[in-house]
């Protein structure tokens, strides 16, 4: 009977040994896949470090996000926006003006990356990209409102390159340029409260932009 135990539980062990050898490659595999969460904080930067900046060139994207599906590729979104709104009125006169300017832009891609020493990684890869622009100016001079409105809507894509420095293993700072090709259409009209006959027709305009992104904005990267 001892005879008899001793042999199963050499074999549960050597079962579970067999069974924790098949499981090896699957837990290998998980801890590859990694998640990058990026916040561009450039503005709060600039506000403690006063630099002059081209706004033209800086990157529109507050918030990164990256899978990592094993050590070197992920595929990486990016969301980013902007509401500014203004009004100006002069004092005693019923005459006023007011401008919103409202933008969204999002991109959805794919990088590479390859080790650079201790700290720093380079990566390269491709982004699909979505741009949408709206610019609404009311002026009301006492004798009508008039309401000038722009919008634009874009898609494109193209290559882009970026560095990362890792102060550890979980947290990075991290910028890029990029070279996208804009395909897109803009359509602009005034519209007259009172004398609607007044109004414009739509005015349709098609764009065809190569906009470079330069690497002068910075990402806070954590990764878990």
């Amino acid at each position: 009977m001892n005879r008899i135990i001793i042999v199963a539980i050499a074999l549960l062990g050597y079962s579970a040994g067999l069974y924790g050898q098949d499981e090896m490659p699957a837990v290998k595999k998980r801890l590859q896949i990694s998640n990058e969460l990026g916040v561009n904080f450039t503005n709060i930067l600039n506000k403690i470090i006063k630099v002059n900046r081209d706004s033209a060139n800086e990157n529109p994207y507050l918030l990164t996000y990256r899978l990592g599906l094993n050590r070197k590729l992920g595929v990486r979104l990016g969301a980013g926006g902007s509401n500014k709104y203004t009004e100006m009125r002069e004092e005693g006169f019923a005459d006023s003006e007011k401008n919103r300017k409202t933008a969204l832009d999002a991109r959805v891609g794919f990088d590479y990356r390859m080790p650079l020493g201790r700290r720093f990684e380079g990566s390269f890869g491709l982004d699909a990209v979505g741009k949408w622009r709206k610019d609404k100016q009311v002026i009301d001079s006492g004798f009508d409102v008039i309401e000038k409105v722009e919008q634009f809507e874009g898609f494109g894509g193209g290559p882009f390159v970026g560095l990362h420095f890792w102060i550890n293993p979980n947290l990075g700072i991290y910028t890029e340029a990029s070279f996208y090709m804009i395909y897109g259409k803009r359509d602009s009209a005034r519209i007259f409260r009172n004398f609607p006959e007044l109004n414009d027709q739509i005015f349709r305009e098609t764009t065809e932009d190569l906009v470079t992104i330069l690497p002068s904005s910075i990402f806070l990267i954590y990764r878990f």
